[in-house]
């Protein structure tokens, strides 16, 4: 569905970004549509990722950076749902947008 959620969570990373704050956009390892570390919109904006195969990887991840925003560009996977739900309940939730 091209209904534009990678250009707008790599819009609202990049102003974070241009606020001074550190981000953190994370991929799951099984997206192959382009090079692993980065994600393409459909307008052709790109933006640095980190690939995380499941939900402990991204909670690692988190705590290697500490970075003041993550977001997920797509969970690793729906029927890892109890990890899902601790990974997200550990994520601070000051602005959780979904």
């Amino acid at each position: 569905m091209s209904s534009g959620k990678t250009a707008e969570v790599v819009r609202l990373l990049t102003r974070r970004q241009i606020a001074g704050q550190s981000v953190l956009l994370i991929t799951p390892a099984r997206d192959t549509r382009v090079a692993p570390g980065e994600v393409v919109s459909r307008t052709g904006t790109r933006f640095p990722s980190v690939v995380a195969p499941d939900a402990e990887a991204i909670r690692k991840e988190v705590a290697r950076i500490n970075p003041d925003a993550v977001a997920i560009e797509e969970l690793p996977d729906v029927n890892d749902t109890a990890s899902i739900a601790a990974l997200l309940d550990s994520l601070p939730d000051d602005e959780v947008q979904g």
